[in-house]
Formats: structure tokens, C-alpha cells, sequence
């Protein structure tokens, strides 16, 4: 049993690193100039003076990547990533902490805190990405006073 565990491990993870996330991210997600588009809404980013990220789960590495790409090289980004591997390619202004899964673990609770004070720091000229992998995912909005 557990070797079949490690063989559907194995061929998940093959499967992830051949679909190209970044690619897709940049078909997705357009910069023309200024203006961010994805699908019929379109953003001025000059109306933002930070822009902020947060990434977590198992493809958060790569949608990281996709949204550099999108955003590069003119607009800086910093961030929280939060992953079950650590990057191989850490990006310039981001947090990157080895989050557990599916248990979450210390560094889980660690990126959790990040998050919170990274959010604490917004205001309404900033512009944060929630960029979120795996099938259960589930949006929550809180209050932030």
C-alpha cells in the first residue's frame, strides 16, 4: 500500500512539473502597459503604489513565477509563499516558507503570521494577488481591524 502511495506521489508531481503554470498564468493574465487584464476585468495599476502576494500550496512556486513574468520587469512584487517544497528559484521580495502537507506544520504557522502581518500593511493603494493550488481551496474573507 504504501508503495502505491509513493508511486501516485511520484506521478502527481511528474504530472505538475509538465504542465507549464507560468505559461498559462501569462495567457491568462495579460499586462498591457499599465493595465493588468484577465478575462473582461481590467486593472490600472497605477492606481496601486504596492503590490502584494500571496501564494499557497503545492503549485505556488510556479504561479509566483507566472505572475513575475506577467508583472516584469517593471513592477516589483513582495509576498508569502507557502509550499510543501522549497523554491528553486526564490524571487526577489517574497517570504518563502516549507509548509506542511496535509498536516499543516511549524513553518505552516510561521507563513500564516507572515500573511497576517503583510495584510496588516495594506492599504487601499495596494493591490494584493491571493494565488491559491489544490482542489479544496477555499476563500474566506475577514476583516482586517
Amino acid at each position: 500500500m504504501a508503495q502505491l502511495k509513493q508511486l501516485a506521489r511520484k506521478i502527481f508531481h511528474e504530472t505538475l512539473a509538465a504542465i507549464d503554470i507560468p505559461a498559462t498564468m501569462q495567457r491568462k493574465l495579460l499586462r498591457k502597459g499599465a493595465v493588468l487584464v484577465c478575462g473582461e476585468t481590467k486593472i490600472d495599476l497605477g492606481d496601486f503604489e504596492k503590490l502584494r502576494v500571496v501564494a499557497i500550496g503545492k503549485a505556488a512556486h510556479a504561479m509566483v513565477d507566472g505572475l513575475e513574468l506577467v508583472l516584469s520587469p517593471f513592477l516589483r512584487i513582495e509576498g508569502v509563499v507557502s509550499a510543501p517544497t522549497p523554491a528553486r528559484r526564490p524571487v526577489p521580495g517574497m517570504k518563502y516558507f516549507i509548509g506542511g502537507h496535509p498536516v499543516p506544520n511549524a513553518e505552516s504557522w510561521k507563513a500564516a503570521e507572515a500573511i497576517l502581518a503583510l495584510l496588516k500593511r495594506c492599504d487601499e493603494k495596494t493591490l494584493v494577488f491571493f494565488l491559491l493550488s489544490g482542489g479544496g481551496s477555499a476563500l474566506v474573507e475577514l476583516p482586517l481591524d
